[in-house]
């Protein structure tokens, strides 16, 4: 699979499954996730190598990574700051489908692809970032969209008819 700056080989075969975990250090995740990370935030050569660094957890319990993943996985967990979180995206995603209800008798037109892209991400940042969220500002979700160190978009908008 493409991905910016790389690609992700996908292990389908169930006989090389084996095989792959037994490479835990060459086909780790965590490096993946560190270099696609500075890749999206276009980071400095300071923060790639604070994004880097004990990347694998050689070194102990420790780095950005490790801090990063145990918060996530406390976030995500079953419970009640989950359903919150989930609640406030369906409340997002209920009010831009309200939106979209025309007046009576009137249609609308509009871009699919701009609008579930809006949409999505809305109701993705206003549940984990809550009132502070920084794509509130068009300018920082148009930036997310966009790799500005590739001038490449993460997700091609589809062509103009």
């Amino acid at each position: 699979m493409p991905l910016p700056g790389q690609k992700m080989y996908v292990v389908t075969k169930p006989e090389l499954i084996q095989s792959a975990q037994k490479q835990h250090r060459t086909l780790a995740f965590p490096p993946v996730a560190a270099q696609f990370a500075s890749r999206i935030c276009g980071a400095s050569a300071e923060a790639r190598a604070i994004l880097s660094e004990n990347v694998n957890g050689d070194e102990g319990d420790f780095g950005l990574y490790a801090d990063s993943h145990e918060g996530v996985k406390a976030a995500l967990k079953p419970g009640l700051a989950l359903d919150d979180m989930n609640r406030v995206m369906i409340q997002e995603i209920a009010r831009a489908l309200d939106l979209l209800l025309p007046l009576e008798k009137a249609s609308a037109r509009f871009n699919m692809y701009d609008w579930l892209r809006n949409a999505i991400t809305t109701a993705t940042t206003r549940s984990v970032y809550g009132p502070m969220n920084p794509f509130e500002d068009k300018a920082v979700a148009d930036a997310f969209w966009y790799a500005n160190t590739s001038g490449a978009w993460l997700c091609d908008p589809p062509p103009k008819r």
